[in-house]
C-alpha cells in the first residue's frame, strides 16, 4: 500500500490536469520531505519530532490550493485539507484489508482496528510522495497564485483551452 500512493498521485495529476498554487519554494518542500522521511526512522533513536513536521507542513503549504478540472470546470481545495482527506481514505483502506485479513500488524487480529495514530503517518507520508512525484511534474507546480479561467465565460472573462494531453 505504500509504494502505491506515488504512482496514484502522478496518475491523479495528469488526469485531473492538476496545478499547485501558490506553491513554496521547490527546495524547501523537498528539505521537509526529507526531514519528515528521516523522522520516520529516526524517531527509534532520538525523539520523535512528528508534531513539529505536521506544523511545518501547515505552515509551508496553508496558502497552495490544488485546483484540478472534472469535466470543463475547475475546483481547488487547499493541500493540508485534500492530505488530512487523503490520509482519512487510507486509513479507511487500511483498515479494510485489515478485517479481510489482506494485511494485518504484527499481532493483531482481524478485527482490531488500524491505530488512529497511523493516519497521521498517512498523512506525512503523503508529502513525502507529493514531493517526490511533483520533482517530475514541475509544470504542474505554480510560484504565483493561479486560477484558470472557467470555461463558462461571462462577458468579464475569456475562457481558455484546456491544457493539451500529453502521453
Amino acid at each position: 500500500m505504500f509504494a502505491s500512493v506515488g504512482p496514484y498521485l502522478a496518475r491523479v495529476i495528469r488526469l485531473f490536469e492538476m496545478r499547485f498554487a501558490p506553491f513554496p519554494p521547490l527546495w524547501f518542500a523537498m528539505a521537509l520531505a526529507c526531514a519528515i522521511y528521516v523522522n520516520f526512522f529516526a524517531r527509534h533513536f532520538v525523539a520523535d519530532m512528528r508534531a513539529l513536521r505536521f506544523v511545518a507542513t501547515v505552515a509551508l503549504f496553508w496558502r497552495t490550493r490544488i485546483w484540478f478540472c472534472i469535466g470543463v470546470n475547475w475546483y481547488w481545495m487547499p493541500l493540508p485539507v485534500a492530505a488530512f482527506l487523503f490520509s482519512i481514505f487510507l486509513s479507511l483502506a487500511k483498515n479494510v484489508g485489515t478485517a479481510t485479513r489482506v494485511w494485518l500488524y504484527h499481532g493483531q487480529g482481524a478485527s482490531d482496528w488500524v491505530s488512529l495514530a497511523k493516519m497521521g503517518s498517512w498523512y506525512l507520508l503523503l508529502f513525502v510522495s507529493f514531493t517526490t512525484v511533483t520533482v517530475v511534474f514541475r509544470e504542474a507546480l505554480m510560484r504565483d497564485a493561479w486560477c484558470p479561467k472557467s470555461t463558462r465565460a461571462t462577458s468579464e472573462t475569456q475562457p481558455t483551452a484546456r491544457p493539451a494531453q500529453s502521453g
